[in-house]
């Protein structure tokens, strides 16, 4: 039967086969060298506690199974250690999915951060300061809604926006300077040149405008606030003498005309001069327009004229070659005949008004029934009938 014992560094229970009692033998948990006992295991300690409190386990029996059970100290050490790394691996998991998340929280903060300040700056740029200050406020919402508050990093993009938010009010300040510096100075000429044109409420208008400019912006406490205040002062100021000399040569009978201050006298010198001058340029337009009329009339008569010859000169050559046909018909050998050219001095076409009728006188050349030519002068009077007829009531030939 095997000897069972327990090993005094372990408290594994061993077995020996019974014939080693007093050997040497090694534990196969811990590596702990024992000695085999002679009559079974020295006695372990018992479950009951003793008189130091600690339990004490029950002693196995030799030649049965082992009853004995590991210090329960092992177990709650072991325990802990277990927890202990479990504990450490959450630990570290946890804390490298935070770093993570951290990461990605930085990364995003910055890029909003650098994209809401540079749609800022380009906004400022335009001159469009709400829209940028609105990037700003964005940019500051999602910094103040981040879990990475009190981070150095968190901090320092604060830093920044507000930073780019100082250099926006800077620039719309330095651009309200400008807005009203240039708009005072555009209402203070243009008043001056309304009080030279001694129309005096719109003057002081254009001062009271300018007024209420600068008492609206946001730049009360400013020096240049007090400077334009002054210089729209000092616009009053050269303004008021041209009003009090204004009124006193109103009073003398002066009168404005044109845009100027002038005596009543000149003023009906100045309109009959300018009654006289229209009547003038009125008749010299008449003139100009009777010339006119005329030039057309004449140029419509040439116009007609020159329609009538051609008109006239073309009736005379069908008077012509008409001509030609009636001669035809009183020779022998009509298609002999040969006529002169019309345009030669053989060839005479006269119109007569109160007739109406073309005499033409040329000669033909045609061949007798003996087939010799014969030049014969005619003479024939025709004139145009209905359509393209001609008729003819005398031809002769000699």
């Amino acid at each position: 039967m095997a000897i069972e014992f327990s090993c005094g560094q372990c408290c594994k229970v061993l077995r020996a086969p019974e014939d080693s009692a007093g050997r040497k033998c090694r534990c196969r948990h811990c590596g702990h060298v024992a000695t085999v006992p002679d009559d079974g295991p020295p006695p372990l300690p018992s479950a009951s506690p003793s008189k130091t409190g600690v339990p004490q386990s029950k002693p196995a029996l030799r030649g049965g199974p082992a009853t004995s059970e590991p210090n329960w100290m092992v177990r709650i050490v072991g325990g802990m250690v277990g927890a202990a790394v479990i504990l450490i691996i959450v630990v570290v998991v946890y804390g490298h999915v935070s770093n993570k998340k951290k990461g990605m929280e930085r990364d995003r903060l910055t890029r909003v951060v650098d994209e809401q300040i540079s749609t800022a700056k380009a906004k400022a740029d335009a001159f469009n300061f709400d829209a940028a200050v609105g990037a700003l406020d964005k940019a500051a919402k999602e910094l103040a809604d981040s879990f990475l508050s009190g981070e150095y990093l968190h901090d320092e993009l604060v830093n920044k926006v507000e930073v780019a938010r100082s250099d926006v009010s800077k620039k719309r300040m330095a651009e309200e300077r400008d807005r009203l510096t240039r708009l005072v100075d555009e209402q203070i000429s243009t008043a001056m040149a309304q009080a030279e044109a001694y129309d005096f409420d719109a003057a002081v208008g254009a001062l009271d405008d300018a007024a209420n400019e600068v008492g609206d912006s946001f730049l009360p406490n400013e020096l240049l606030h007090d400077e334009l205040i002054d210089k729209i002062q000092v616009g009053r100021n050269d303004i008021r003498p041209l009003q009090v000399d204004y009124h006193k040569k109103i009073r003398d009978g002066w009168i404005v005309f044109e845009g100027r201050l002038i005596r009543g006298f000149e003023h009906e010198r100045i309109l009959a001069e300018r009654k006289k001058q229209a009547e003038q340029h009125e008749r010299r337009r008449r003139e100009e327009d009777e010339r006119r009329r005329e030039l057309a009339r004449q140029a419509e008569l040439r116009r007609q004229e020159e329609e009538r010859l051609a008109a006239a000169e073309k009736a005379k050559t069908d008077a012509f070659f008409m001509s030609q046909e009636f001669v035809k018909k009183k020779l022998k050998v009509p298609s002999s005949a040969k006529f002169p050219v019309f345009r030669s001095s053989d060839v005479t076409v006269i119109y007569d008004d109160d007739t109406r009728k073309y005499t033409v006188l040329a000669w033909v050349e045609a061949q007798n029934p003996f087939g010799v030519y014969l030049r014969s002068s005619y003479m024939c009077t025709l004139w145009p009938a209905e359509g393209n007829l001609w008729r003819s009531d005398f031809t002769s030939l000699d």
